[in-house]
């Protein structure tokens, strides 16, 4: 089950309709054909770092991710020609230079920043 539709099926479920039609599971889904372990399961596995070889797929261009160089680990984005950048620390990002390492993996997107409370 994707998880767009698994999200789906548990918001509704969560409003307590019966017989809701949103799927084919019965009005009781939730406790009868695992909805709640398929929900635990992907939740699980978001959890998991998941290291993708560079040689195998890139990062969509311009997507923060958590980048795997030889001996360290940054965060930092691909551009659409596979030229890489890295974070510098002050909000700006410096290419990665031909003759530097280039990241051997990468992992999924890193999460947005917390809000800022109003004071």
């Amino acid at each position: 089950m994707a998880y767009e539709e698994l999200v789906k099926r548990l918001r509704y479920c969560s409003e307590e309709q019966s017989g809701c039609g949103l799927c084919t599971l019965s009005s009781d889904c939730v406790l009868r054909t695992g909805l709640l372990t398929q929900a635990a399961n992907v939740i699980e596995e978001l959890q998991k770092p998941c290291w993708i070889p560079v040689s195998e797929r890139l990062p969509d261009a311009y997507e923060e991710v958590l980048l795997k160089f030889p001996n360290n680990q940054a965060a930092g984005f691909v551009d659409r020609d596979g030229c890489w950048s890295v974070h510098s620390g002050d909000g700006f990002y410096t290419e990665v230079a031909e003759n530097e390492p280039k990241p051997t993996h990468w992992t999924k997107k890193l999460p947005e920043p917390p809000k800022e409370e109003a004071k």
